[in-house]
């Protein structure tokens, strides 16, 4: 089997040493440079790190949220800050004086 193989790459003109490195070449390739090669991978563990912390953020995000509706659901003095704070809402009794700078 070797012979012919060797008897067909005497007809290619093609040396043991030149098929090695076809064969090394294709070999590093497929490791490094493939569909499934290092890079590739690297590349896929970056992405999936990225989405977890992206994740986590947005978990972090919704908790926070979350006690934000159960505390103005709940919380007088909390609606009243919220009210006075973001909307510049006051009591009955009280004028609101906006200073800009």
């Amino acid at each position: 089997m070797i012979r012919k193989i060797i008897g067909y790459l005497k007809k290619l003109r093609l040396s043991v040493k030149t098929l090695k490195w076809i064969v090394w070449l294709f070999l590093l390739y497929a490791v490094i440079g493939g569909s499934s090669g290092f890079f590739m991978f690297y590349k896929l563990w970056r992405e999936k790190r990225n989405l977890t912390r992206s994740i986590a953020i947005e978990q972090k995000k919704r908790d926070w949220l979350t006690e934000e509706v159960q505390g103005l659901k709940n919380d007088p003095a909390k609606i009243e800050k919220v009210a006075r704070q973001e909307y510049m809402m006051g009591a009955e009794d009280e004028v609101i004086i906006k200073i800009v700078e």
